[in-house]
């Protein structure tokens, strides 16, 4: 009698679970999620188009359609090199804030400053005229600090030109900047 009353549960049941599944038939929760497409963020006004002339030229965007404090100017200078004749410059002239002080007040006028810093800096770096073994005299971050640095990527190939890449990580502690490195920093 018991095994009779179980019968009309266990055909749902029994169905069910041999019945094809629908859509992601993996079995998988992750690939599950990974299937879902994710949302395309849009804007709104659609930010313009940026081109070559629009960011080096006289032509900028129109951006008074937006809310500014809503927008944030990052600005990345690409290699910086306080090695060879910039580094004689420095020293000769006892001025670490040489190399920068042409340009000081354009790189200030962003939110954020990222360069890469594409060589040591150390104490009593030799002068060198020339290769591609470099090094710049440590005083040298008093530039990267005038110059509004936030951010100094140290993770590139000349790091370890004149010792271990920790010279540079330490010469930059202390200052106003955020620095990234490699493990060997």
């Amino acid at each position: 009698m018991k095994r009779s009353a179980l019968l009309p549960l266990l055909i749902p049941l029994v169905t069910a679970c041999t019945a094809p599944a629908a859509g992601n038939t993996s079995g998988s929760p992750i690939a599950a999620l990974a299937a879902t497409p994710k949302p395309t963020p849009t804007p709104t006004p659609t930010p313009p188009q940026l081109s070559l002339a629009s960011i080096f030229g006289s032509d900028k965007p129109d951006l008074s359609k937006y809310d500014a404090s809503q927008l944030r100017v990052i600005i990345a200078t690409g290699d910086v090199i306080p090695a060879r004749e910039v580094n004689y410059q420095t020293v000769l002239h006892h001025d670490w804030l040489y190399p920068w002080r042409k340009t000081a007040d354009y790189l200030k006028s962003g939110d954020l400053l990222y360069i890469n810093l594409e060589s040591p800096l150390i104490k009593n770096c030799p002068i060198i005229h020339g290769g591609f073994k470099f090094c710049g005299d440590a005083r040298a971050i008093a530039g990267l600090d005038f110059a509004g640095v936030n951010v100094a990527n140290l993770a590139n190939n000349h790091l370890t030109n004149f010792g271990p890449a920790r010279s540079t990580a330490s010469a930059c502690q202390g200052w106003d900047f955020t620095r990234f490195a490699t493990s060997a920093a």
